[in-house]
């Protein structure tokens, strides 16, 4: 007579699915096997109950006597891993050493961003626990993002999980790591992102209310073309073609903290290939450079030995020839929009980017046009920002209720907003 099925169940066990078999040893008592599926227990249970039932199989047609005398209540040793190399190293080297192997290879941003994340918040909060790179677990990564999550968004703690997985992959590289813990632990969600932004007619009051500002030429070029700040930091003169009247953008200047200093970069290359891209002037825009041209033309001729010609050729400059820098636009709009608007129109400059969107959209302009207008890399990037702001989509279903209901419909005129 066959044998019958052995019974078993499966274990969770430092992140791995272990089957757990319950053998009779011939003499009335039960064993227990442990057998490792190498599997992963992080959304692969309909897979380990698959392999728990074909070793349960395998042990049943083998017959519980034959491999009574074999059994054991715990996983061998030498199915759990040991680090080959370094196994004394503490976690907080492990991300040090990492980043300094990547930097030749990373942007001067990236790099900054990276070891804000590992000299600042993650390198310390291991530093207290003494943890080492050997001994790190899923568990200690989720209780580290518990820790640090209060004031923090998911997207940031993403970002600091992303840069613990690649250092720990570099680990397993040089043997220092036996497995990639950070595999293990279920990273935060994602935020959806809503951006906020000014209407058409806030806008124009904006505009009017910075005239004459040194912040002028950020709020007029945010809100006609949507540039980053590092684009119109970046700008130079050799980029605007007052005779075909378009602006090319290919200049980015930035911010970055390079080994705890503050460095400021110029790159002659925008964010991305599809950042790169040339914009049309019309002839107000084409007016305000123009007058902005003489102002410093001006400036040099009353600061004469005084003005700084370091930064010639470039466009958004101070009256002493000194370069704007983007943490002062980023703080003097901020400054701008409190002593100007109501505490609840205070936006960031960056929302400036979303608001000439949001009335690109309103004007019926296609996402494929939005996208380059911006310099988005990807159709997604758009589509994900500004798909709701389509209003006019949800018009005809509308007036399908309201029909329905006996009701008067919405007319598309009134809910377009005024051209600019």
């Amino acid at each position: 007579m066959a044998n019958e099925m052995v019974p078993g169940c499966l274990i969770k066990k430092r992140g791995n699915y272990y089957a757990v078999l319950f053998i009779d040893d011939g003499k009335g008592h039960k064993k227990h096997k442990w057998v490792s599926l190498n599997l992963k227990a992080a959304g692969n249970h309909a897979r380990a109950l698959t392999l728990l039932e074909e070793v349960r199989k395998e042990y049943s047609e083998k017959g519980a006597s034959d491999i009574a005398q074999k059994t054991e209540k715990h996983p061998k040793k030498a199915e759990k891993p040991t680090a080959v190399v370094n196994a004394s190293m503490q976690f907080s080297e492990l991300l040090k050493e990492w980043l300094e192997s990547a930097k030749p290879r990373l942007e001067e941003t990236t790099y900054s961003g990276y070891w804000k994340c590992i000299y600042k918040i993650v390198g310390p909060y291991f530093d207290k626990l003494k943890t080492k790179a050997s001994e790190l677990t899923p568990e200690d990564l989720e209780e580290f993002y518990r820790q640090a999550q209060p004031g923090r968004t998911a997207n940031t703690l993403i970002h600091y999980h992303a840069v613990i997985r690649e250092a720990l992959q570099w680990g397993l590289r040089k043997r220092i790591v036996t497995q990639n813990v950070a595999d293990l632990v279920q990273k935060p969600k994602k935020e959806p992102f809503l951006p906020r932004y000014y209407t058409l007619d806030e806008m124009k009051e904006l505009l009017e209310k910075v005239k004459g500002t040194q912040l002028e030429l950020a709020v007029f070029l945010g809100c006609h073309y949507g540039l980053r700040r590092e684009e119109i930091i970046g700008l130079k003169w050799d980029a605007i073609d007052f005779q075909y009247h378009k602006i090319n953008i290919k200049h980015v200047v930035t911010e970055a903290q390079i080994d705890g200093h503050y460095k400021r970069i110029s790159m002659d290359r925008a964010k991305t290939q599809k950042s790169l891209r040339s914009l049309p002037m019309d002839k107000t825009v084409e007016d305000f450079m123009m007058d902005y041209k003489a102002k410093q033309d001006e400036w040099k001729q009353n600061f004469k030995g005084k003005y700084d010609h370091s930064y010639d050729g470039f466009v958004y400059l101070w009256p002493n020839g000194r370069r704007v820098i983007p943490s002062w636009i980023t703080k003097t709009f901020h400054e701008f929009l409190k002593a100007n608007f109501p505490s609840d129109k205070i936006i960031r400059f960056h929302d400036l980017r979303h608001s000439c969107a949001s009335l690109l959209r309103h004007e019926g302009v296609p996402m494929e046009d939005i996208q380059k207008w911006l310099g988005h890399s990807t159709i997604v990037t758009t589509e994900g920002l500004y798909a709701h702001f389509d209003q006019n989509g949800n018009i005809g279903s509308a007036n399908k209720l309201a029909s329905a209901f006996g009701e008067q419909g919405v007319d598309p005129v009134k809910t377009d907003p005024p051209h600019m």
